[in-house]
C-alpha cells in the first residue's frame, strides 16, 4: 500500500472513533455499530471510486465519471441510513438530521480519495509517458540504421563525394534532432517532416531495387506534434519492404494536414509474404504513446494481405 493511503486510512478511522463517541460522550453497542457501518459504506463507496478513476477518468470520461461519483455516494449514504435504521432504530432528530449527519461524516471523506486517486492517476500517466518515451528513443537510436548509413557515406566517398557530404549532413540532422530537439514534449511539425524526409533519403541510398515515393504536405500555419511519433512507421515499412527480383517492391509515405487542423499519415509498402507480420516493438511503442499523448483524438488503422501492408493515422493535432 502506498504511504499516503495509509495515512488516509488511518486518520479516517482515528476520526470515525471519535465523531461517533463525541455523539453520546462514551463508545457503546450503538456507536459502534453505526461507526461499522458509516465505515463500511464509506470504505465501499472509496473502493469503487478508485476502480471508476482508472477506468474513466484516466481515459478521457470524466463527465461520466462525477455522474457516477455523484450517483455512487447518494446510494451509500442512503444504504448506511437504511441499515442504521434496521440494526438501531430512528434517529432521535429525524430523517432530515441523519441524513445531514451522514454527508457531514461521508462526504468530505468520499471528496479527499476522489482527489487523492486523480492526482495518483495524472502521476500514474505522467510517468507511462516518460517510460514509453525514454523506450522510444532508446529504439530510436537504431545501431544497424547507423551502421548501415556509415557503410553507405564510406563506399561513396570515393564514386560520388558530392552525395557522400550531403548524406553525412542529413545523418548528422538525424541525430541532432533526436538527441537534443526531441527533449521537448512537442515540436513543431516542420521538423517532424524533416527528419522524416532525412530519414527516408538515408534509407533510399540502400534500397536500389525499391521503389520509394513519398509526399509531406508541410501545413502554411504550423502546428505541434509528440517528437518521433511517426517515424516508427516509416522504419517498419523500410524493414519489411519485400525484395522481389521480378515484382514491384514499392514504400509510398503521405502526409497532410486539413482543414480541421487533423492530421493525416499513411505508409504503404509491398510484402514478400504474409508470415512477415509487421507489429513489432517499435509500433506497440507507438500505439501505447498515441494512447497516452492523443486519447480519443487519434484513429489508427492498419490494412494488411500477403502483398501489402498499409498503415492509415489520423491525429487531431489542434
Amino acid at each position: 500500500m502506498k504511504w499516503h493511503r495509509f495515512i488516509f486510512w488511518n486518520l479516517y478511522l482515528v476520526f470515525l472513533v471519535f465523531a461517533i463517541a463525541a455523539e453520546t460522550g462514551e463508545v457503546t453497542k450503538a456507536s459502534i455499530i453505526k461507526c461499522l457501518l458509516l465505515g463500511s459504506c464509506t470504505v465501499l463507496a472509496i473502493l469503487v471510486v478508485d476502480v471508476l478513476v482508472r477506468k474513466w477518468f484516466d481515459t478521457g470520461m470524466q463527465a461520466l465519471f462525477f455522474v457516477a461519483t455523484g450517483m455512487l455516494a447518494a446510494f451509500t449514504i442512503g444504504l448506511e441510513t437504511l441499515l442504521e435504521y434496521l440494526l438501531i432504530g430512528p434517529h432521535p432528530l429525524g430523517l432530515k438530521e441523519k441524513l445531514f449527519e451522514d454527508v457531514v461524516l461521508m462526504a468530505p471523506w468520499i471528496i479527499i480519495a476522489i482527489s487523492l486517486f486523480i492526482a495518483e492517476g495524472f502521476n500514474r500517466k505522467q510517468l507511462e509517458q516518460s517510460k514509453a518515451a525514454l523506450s522510444y528513443l532508446k529504439h530510436q537510436v537504431n545501431p544497424h540504421f547507423l551502421l548501415n548509413t556509415h557503410n553507405n557515406i564510406y563506399f561513396l566517398i570515393e564514386q560520388n563525394p558530392a552525395l557522400a557530404s550531403n548524406t553525412l549532413l542529413k545523418l548528422s540532422d538525424i541525430m541532432r534532432y533526436m538527441l537534443y530537439e526531441c527533449e521537448a514534449e512537442t515540436v513543431s511539425l516542420h521538423k517532424e517532416f524533416k527528419h522524416l524526409e532525412n530519414y527516408i533519403e538515408l534509407e533510399r541510398i540502400r534500397m536500389d531495387n525499391v521503389q520509394v515515393t513519398y509526399h509531406l504536405q508541410y501545413p502554411e500555419e504550423d502546428v505541434e506534434i509528440a517528437p518521433l511519433l511517426l517515424i516508427a512507421f516509416v522504419e517498419n515499412a523500410f524493414k519489411h519492404v519485400s525484395r522481389h527480383k521480378d515484382k514491384e517492391n514499392s514504400i509510398t509515405i503521405e502526409a497532410k494536414m486539413d482543414g480541421g487542423g487533423r492530421l493525416h499519415f499513411s505508409v504503404y509498402n509491398t510484402r514478400a509474404t504474409k508470415a512477415e507480420h509487421q507489429d513489432g516493438i517499435g509500433l506497440k511503442n507507438v500505439k501505447q504513446r498515441l494512447n497516452l499523448l492523443y486519447n480519443k483524438r487519434y484513429q489508427l488503422h492498419l490494412e494488411e494481405d500477403e502483398k501489402k501492408y498499409w498503415v492509415k493515422l489520423m491525429i487531431v493535432l489542434k
